[in-house]
């Protein structure tokens, strides 16, 4: 890679100011247009302190845990969502993740993914994760195989992206711990 990558942590959401998330968002908002209609998202102010209260009540009720990636300042350079889903004995979630376009294809993206990962099972005790990408983002597929997902399956026209219905691979990873 050349360039030391810059520390960076993952803390909850709901312990940035509103001015951060709404910043984050917003620069980074062509990144989320790229992958739903347009009509399916709102950068207001509201909505990003609509975001802030679901951080603190989806946390409170253990069924998404939705994270800020932070550099040593402070900065927001990305964002994490892990998502409880099926049934409470399952213990499995789902991950989703972005980064700041200024930092995308520097290795923050699979480090982000990892440490993700590691805090769903070994802080919230999830037995499985997974993620759904995007079949064209074969660079996302490559870093989830070399930290231990599993590729399982192609979910054929999953969601519809600028009014094409698109497919996903679905990956998988296992809690060691679970094992």
């Amino acid at each position: 890679m050349g360039k030391e990558l810059i520390n960076f942590y993952l803390v909850p959401m709901h312990d940035m100011t509103l001015e951060d998330v709404f910043t984050y968002y917003n620069e980074n908002r062509f990144q989320h247009e790229q992958n739903f209609d347009p009509g399916d998202l709102d950068f207001s102010l509201q909505s990003q302190r609509i975001r802030l209260l679901r951080s603190i009540i989806e946390a409170d009720r253990k069924i998404a845990y939705r994270l800020s990636v932070i550099t040593d300042d402070r900065k927001m350079i990305g964002v994490v969502k892990i998502s409880s889903i099926g049934d409470e004995h399952q213990k499995m979630c789902d991950i989703s993740y972005s980064i700041d376009h200024s930092l995308d294809g520097k290795g923050y993206n699979q480090m982000v993914l990892n440490r993700a990962t590691n805090l769903a099972f070994k802080e919230y005790g999830y037995r499985k994760a997974t993620l759904t990408l995007i079949d064209t983002n074969t660079a996302s597929h490559e870093y989830a195989v070399e930290i231990g997902y599993t590729k399982v399956g192609l979910l054929k026209q999953n969601e519809k992206i600028r009014g094409v219905w698109r497919d996903f691979y679905l990956f998988e990873k296992i809690n060691p711990e679970f094992v």
